[in-house]
């Protein structure tokens, strides 16, 4: 704001308020919780031989990777 001379008692600029503006969207509940069951009858099964392969091949450092496969496919 420019100075004036002599100074002037503060007077604030003439403006509109802003309108408040109403949201496009009614907000949603939030959705039921379902719980989801998966079947992994006839899943596929762990192939050992290749398993095998690469914890030979990375010295041992497979073998976490496949005990965990094992196990959750057993």
């Amino acid at each position: 704001m420019p100075q004036q001379y002599p100074p002037q008692p503060f007077m604030p600029q003439p403006f509109m308020p802003q309108p408040f503006m109403p949201q496009p969207f009614m907000p949603q509940p939030y959705p039921m919780q379902q719980t989801v069951f998966v079947a992994n009858g006839g899943g596929r099964r762990v192939n050992h031989v290749l398993h095998l392969i690469l914890t030979i091949l990375t010295f041992g450092l497979w073998l976490p990777v496949w005990a965990v496969l094992a196990i959750a496919n057993s």
